[in-house]
């Protein structure tokens, strides 16, 4: 068992080596939420402040009725700035644990693998070290994530945060990655080549970011779209995250805009998913949160049995086998 426990060790070590020798990757994992955090400073922040004031306006007057507009603007600047950082924490959650996973193919694509599989160590080793350095990875990138969005938030003046809320935002971000690590590990199972896993990159990249609700609302998204997003774990972590970054936020400016009532508030942003609904049935944050732990579960279930199995064993998989011919002798 000693034994091993350093083979895991060392593979992990292994692995986290490679993946940050490819300094392109490293940066382009970090690039990718930093760049949806510039786009929505430069540009979606205004055009969404905007649309919450208008709603406001037309449907709360009376909340707002002798308040400077500067003194709105920054309420509400508070609130959509709460609600990109979340975004952007859960989308880096899912897409940075997919990029820790590009070893996986390029040591079965350069045939390592083999090498590795001739040591005295069972396969579950191997197999586990893939998911241990993929959580690795993404915690630490998604932990920088966190600590540039927090730095922006003291920046704009958006900062309301608790050290509770922090740890509450800390452990749904560790629930969130364990999820992600577990499910990319089962995806790129089924992806061979590193022309295949970077193209497909591109494409899992721009989609999950709207099938959770990172890039845009939810509830703004068609409702058959809306259903499909109900069964993707990555959509309630980044809900948990939005609940969690914006209950202080919420709080100051139920009390800044006349003493309104928190629901009043809710009702003001129903649209921006700041709750999670599963075919229309409200989801509490201790459901989204048994969602993650469930869905944890349930992919690494599936990974068992997936490598479990010979004939769908990962590594076994575009091999060549020899079949025996059969030569018929004449007599």
């Amino acid at each position: 068992m000693k034994n091993n426990l350093l083979a895991l060790k060392s593979l992990v070590i292994r692995n986290i080596k490679i993946f940050m020798k490819n300094r392109m990757m490293v940066f382009f994992s970090i690039l990718a939420p930093v760049l949806s955090l510039l786009l929505y400073i430069l540009f979606l922040g205004k055009m969404q402040i905007i649309g919450v004031k208008a709603e406001l306006l037309s449907k709360y007057a009376e909340l707002v009725a002798g308040l400077d507009e500067k003194v709105v603007d920054n309420g509400l600047k508070m609130i959509m700035d709460n609600w990109m950082i979340a975004g952007v924490v859960g989308i880096s959650c899912i897409t940075v644990s997919f990029n820790s996973c590009t070893s996986m193919v390029r040591d079965r694509a350069n045939g390592t693998i083999n090498d590795v599989f001739a040591a005295p160590i069972p396969k579950w080793i191997v197999y586990l070290s893939y998911i241990l350095s993929g959580f690795c990875i993404s915690f630490m990138i998604c932990f920088s994530v966190l600590i540039i969005g927090i730095i922006y938030l003291v920046c704009s003046g958006g900062f309301a945060m608790n050290f509770l809320n922090f740890l509450a935002i800390f452990g749904t971000m560790i629930l969130s990655i364990l999820s992600a690590s577990f499910c990319m590990v089962l995806i790129v199972s089924f992806i061979r080549t590193e022309g295949a896993l970077t193209a497909f990159n591109s494409v899992f990249s721009a989609m999950i970011g709207f099938l959770t609700g990172s890039y845009m609302p939810i509830g703004m998204l068609p409702l058959p779209v809306q259903y499909i997003c109900d069964f993707i774990p990555g959509t309630y972590s980044s809900a948990l995250l939005r609940q969690l970054f914006m209950e202080g936020p919420i709080l100051k400016l139920s009390k800044l805009f006349n003493g309104a009532d928190k629901n009043v508030i809710n009702r003001l942003l129903s649209d921006y998913s700041i709750g999670m609904k599963f075919f229309g049935i409200n989801v509490a944050p201790w459901a989204m949160a048994l969602v993650l732990i469930g869905s944890t579960l349930i992919f690494m279930a599936l990974i068992i049995i997936f490598y479990s199995n010979k004939k769908t064993n990962y590594f076994a998989l575009g091999r060549l086998t020899n079949k025996k011919k059969k030569f018929s002798v004449k007599k």
